[in-house]
């Protein structure tokens, strides 16, 4: 194929092939394996100059241009789309095409261009489950498996924010087996690990605390809030608040909010921290409270 890159890059010749041109680069075209993708101004001239390169090549090299398995894409501002088709032996064109797998086109993909690495995700995820994997066959499985299909489309294309904020709900939330993994080594974001973080805690942690000050909290049964280290008291930790205290002795490490708040507000009562009683009294909270710190 290098035979090929060098008769369409001729610029000796005096048909000169025009390719994509922007900001001083040229590009014309790209090789993988077998498969060529072509890139061009879509004018009759152009593409006879094309269809003189291709002919000259399949004469000394014996490899022809399989029209079943190729495809034109032209933009939607192109107003002589049969022609250009004609000038290049192509039945038909289009606005884009799948290559190995990803989405190609002149306009800017939108996210249902993106469904099938979305259905892929889920559809690896509800396997998954299904086979009753291990903690650490689950994070193998993340690792190696699912991680990789999103690196693979990262590399081809840009995904846009609305599939990034879907994979997140995917992975990042209080029903996923990696956030159960994470909070019952860890705790929360805020929480002091008891052992050595992972780097990927590391970077976690490094996030939450620069968002702290931009987070709300909702009060449900059966969340994983912190009692002393998330910043939901009065735009801060409890454990800041009452510094001079020793919340030890009422609260665990790993205590979550929800396990002192009942239908009618906190459960637990000590004489020894009036200020704490105050304090936590006046917020009035109960189970299906919301506390928004924007």
């Amino acid at each position: 194929m290098d035979a090929f890159s060098c008769l369409i890059d001729n610029d000796t010749s005096h048909n000169i092939f025009i390719g994509f041109q922007k900001q001083g680069m040229n590009l014309s075209h790209l090789l993988y394996v077998d498969d060529l993708l072509i890139f061009g101004d879509a004018s009759i001239s152009i593409c006879a100059v094309l269809r003189e390169v291709l002919n000259h090549f399949a004469m000394i090299s014996g490899l022809l241009v399989n029209h079943d398995k190729s495809q034109v894409i032209l933009s939607s501002y192109i107003s002589n789309h049969m022609a250009v088709c004609e000038a290049l032996h192509m039945p038909t064109s289009c606005s884009k095409m799948i290559y190995l797998g990803l989405p190609i086109s002149v306009k800017k993909n939108c996210k249902s261009d993106f469904q099938p690495l979305l259905n892929s995700i889920s559809n690896h995820l509800s396997g998954w489950k299904a086979r009753f994997l291990s903690i650490a066959g689950r994070l193998q499985f993340l690792k190696y498996i699912v991680c990789n299909t999103i690196a693979y489309w990262l590399r081809g294309t840009v995904i846009p924010k609305s599939c990034i904020k879907t994979l997140s709900r995917m992975f990042y939330n209080d029903n996923s087996p990696l956030f159960e993994f994470l909070n019952a080594k860890y705790g929360t974001p805020w929480t002091p690990a008891l052992c050595k973080p992972s780097p990927l805690w590391v970077e976690i942690g490094k996030a939450a605390l620069l968002i702290r000050s931009d987070v709300g909290f909702a009060f449900k049964p059966n969340n994983v809030i912190s009692m002393l280290w998330d910043p939901w008291f009065q735009g801060g930790s409890l454990y800041q608040a009452f510094t001079q205290q020793s919340l030890a002795t009422i609260f665990n490490h790993n205590a979550k909010v929800t396990d002192f708040l009942g239908m009618n507000g906190w459960t637990f009562l000590n004489s020894d921290f009036g200020d704490l009683n105050l304090a936590l009294g006046s917020l009035g909270l109960t189970p299906d409270a919301k506390l928004v710190l924007f």
